[in-house]
């Protein structure tokens, strides 16, 4: 069959940056999934995405659909034959209709009765006569943010569409897309090549557009370039640069034809924190910022134009002012907040809401503050500290440095607290009780910010839980998912000996008023159970060790970590399996026969020689198996039952445990309820058999 490349590409106003991937991503598999949907195949499609254009190539593309024997049902079998099986006239006209004569019409017996069928050598159809439904309904199926009206037309898209090319091989195919006539040509750059640029087939788009037309139209390889680009120049000034994987985004969808270029501020800035001069850069004029090998900011900056400019020394001067002015207005935001104390915030935190039912960001400090006290004494550290860094940690919200830029809260109170002399470790904590602020971010670097970051974090959740806000879909605004993510993230990996639920408890009485849900404890510790699940499978850990730890019912975290590793080892073991399966076996044996749990082996009914040598074996390894167990030893804990896999094959290969005799039997069931005890210390074993 011919094969035939394919490119459409929709050329536009500048698309905006925030919906530009989206809809090159969702271009490409809304074509993707109606090529396949009308069993047309190809090798490869691949997306190009720049300010100015939408495009897509597939290649390979099959020229033609491949005919398929298509099944066509007529009448029923009584109406198609009379009583002598003659075909009826609706059985004629059937087959009439179908191009074949009565006799190769078929009878297929159903649920429903018998019907009359043939099949249809049904051919397929062109390619080229199929790509305008493709197209259009890709098109349609775009998701808009907020799509737009032009001139007089009718139609909508998110910017004004200028050209549409669509080319099949070495032919256009016709689109009816926006009013537009489909081209064999693409435009190039708006400024350095606003003219038509020839295709003679869909391979030549990438090379013209990059040699002639001064367009890198792949996305991945112009984000690739900048980023090599904006390595080299910080080289050049014995630095390097500081890669916002965001901002590189960013910029990459701003410009067709990167161009780097290197611009200095005044070393006056210097002086003030460096992360304000730095979002300062990234956010308002889309810069880069360079430190040196000790990671302190440098007095120079990174750009990216959208220009090959005859005089680079204009763009850069230009850009120059616009950043001196901006670090101008950071150095006043922050000379004006050290005229006060960060602490002279904390009244005016009381005209602040954090959720209307939860009372304002005063009330949140006050809970906080006790919270972290408490904390601080179930995990070592100083209360009194604790109590102080939770009562300011919101205050720098009301500082004019992040009022101007919200991305610095928390670093702005870590700064005012030293200017303040609260001390490094509250000035820390300040800065840290937002950790983790995303999947896979640092931790609070000290007891004291883990302690604050955990009140912080249980403080909303609890709040919000009680007001029957839990998250629905994808909707979460208070940003819940994350918080509990992060408690059992602080829990878990800074080795926290706490008791979560009694956390909870006291979170949830800590509010001092009457809240709808009085259900919230177990609801947000249930919450929290989710993001922990979800923890260990991205740890590379098996839904069974989970299971089988989960049956324990776990307040503490840490703990339930501990047993989880010790599993893990445990299934190394060549006896793992096999000690699985004879757990199970025990678990089944005492369901189906009750046992009094105060039922004790009796030693002269040991009658078999293998329920004598496993008794043996249980008083001998019993009491080494609680005193690991209770030093939280699981590890050895668990490599110790590993000794019983022999007498406890025996014990089953040998001795009806269900015998006549109640008095052995009773006895037989009390050494079972031991192993039991034994192998559900740590977990429960018979639930790695699953």
């Amino acid at each position: 069959m011919q094969k035939l490349n394919y490119l459409f590409e929709l050329g536009s106003e500048e698309l905006p940056t925030s919906a530009m991937l989206n809809l090159s991503h969702a271009l490409e598999k809304n074509i993707e999934a109606n090529l396949t949907q009308q069993s047309l195949h190809f090798s490869q499609i691949e997306s190009f995405v720049s300010p100015r254009r939408l495009a897509v190539i597939v290649s390979n593309l099959d020229a033609k659909q491949p005919s398929k024997i298509v099944e066509r049902r007529g009448p029923s079998k009584s109406a198609a034959y009379d009583k002598n099986g003659t075909p009826t006239l609706a059985c004629l006209g059937f087959a009439n209709s179908c191009g074949v004569s009565t006799d190769e019409i078929k009878i297929k017996e159903t649920d429903k009765g018998a019907w009359v069928y043939c099949e249809i050598n049904q051919q397929g159809q062109y390619t080229k006569q199929l790509l305008p439904e493709i197209i259009s309904t890709a098109i349609q199926q775009l998701p808009l943010p907020k799509p737009m009206r032009w001139g007089n037309h009718d139609f909508k898209f998110i910017r004004p569409v200028h050209w549409i090319t669509s080319l099949l091989g070495e032919e256009i195919v016709e689109l009816n897309l926006f009013n537009l006539k489909s081209q064999q040509q693409t435009y190039g750059h708006r400024f350095m090549h606003s003219k038509a640029i020839a295709l003679n087939d869909p391979s030549d788009y990438y090379e013209r557009l990059l040699q002639h037309g001064k367009v890198m139209p792949s996305f991945p390889k112009r984000r690739q370039y900048i980023a090599d680009q904006i390595k080299i120049a910080a080289t050049k000034l014995g630095a390097k640069a500081i890669l916002k994987a965001s901002l590189l985004d960013e910029v990459t969808t701003l410009v067709e034809w990167p161009v780097i270029l290197t611009g200095s501020f005044s070393i006056d800035h210097l002086k003030i924190p460096q992360e304000a001069l730095i979002s300062a850069m990234q956010n308002h004029q889309k810069c880069f910022a360079v430190v040196d090998d000790n990671n302190k900011l440098q007095p120079y900056f990174i750009l990216v134009s959208n220009i090959e400019s005859k005089d680079p020394s204009a763009i850069i001067k230009g850009n120059e002012r616009v950043i001196n002015a901006r670090l101008n207005d950071a150095a006043f935001f922050y000379y004006q907040d050290l005229k006060k104390s960060l602490s002279s915030h904390l009244s005016q935190l009381e005209h602040v809401i954090f959720q209307k039912d939860l009372g304002s960001l005063a009330n949140k400090s006050e809970r906080i503050s006790t919270l972290s006290k408490f904390i601080a004494q179930k995990i070592g550290v100083d209360q009194q500290q604790a109590a102080r860094a939770g009562l300011i940690c919101k205050c720098d919200l009301l500082s004019a440095m992040v009022y101007e830029f919200p991305e610095l809260q928390g670093i702005m109170g870590y700064y005012y607290a030293l200017e303040d002399n609260e001390g490094e470790a509250i000035a820390l904590a300040l800065k840290e009780h937002y950790y983790p602020r995303f999947s896979g971010d640092s931790l609070p670097s000290n007891l004291l910010g883990t302690a604050v970051a955990l009140a912080d974090k249980l403080d909303t959740l609890i709040g919000i839980i009680a007001l029957n806000k839990l998250p629905k879909g994808d909707k979460d605004p208070f940003a819940l998912r994350r918080a509990a993510l992060g408690i059992v993230r602080i829990i878990i990996e800074n080795k926290l000996d706490l008791d979560l639920f009694e956390l909870l408890e006291f979170t949830q009485k800590n509010y001092n008023q009457a809240l709808p849900n009085q259900n919230s404890v177990e609801q947000a510790f249930d919450f929290i159970l989710d993001r922990v699940k979800s923890w260990y499978q991205e740890h590379d850990f098996s839904m069974q060790i989970y299971n089988a730890v989960n049956e324990k019912a776990l307040d503490n975290l840490y703990d339930f970590y501990l047993r989880a590793l010790a599993v893990k080892k445990f299934q190394t073991l060549k006896e793992a399996t096999a000690l699985s399966a004879a757990n199970k076996r025990v678990n089944n044996l005492l369901k189906k026969n009750k046992i009094d749990t105060q039922t004790k082996i009796t030693k002269n009914l040991l009658v078999e020689d293998a329920e004598k040598a496993l008794v043996q074996h249980l008083t001998t390894h019993i009491d080494t198996i609680e005193r690991h167990y209770k030093n939280r030893d699981y590890t050895a804990t668990l490599t110790e039952l590993s000794h019983f896999k022999e007498p406890i094959d025996l014990f089953f290969d040998q001795v009806m445990v269900m015998c006549d005799d109640e008095a052995l039997r009773q006895n037989r069931l009390a050494i079972i309820q031991q192993l039991q005890h034994m192998f559900t210390l740590v977990a429960d074993l018979s639930l790695l058999q699953q």
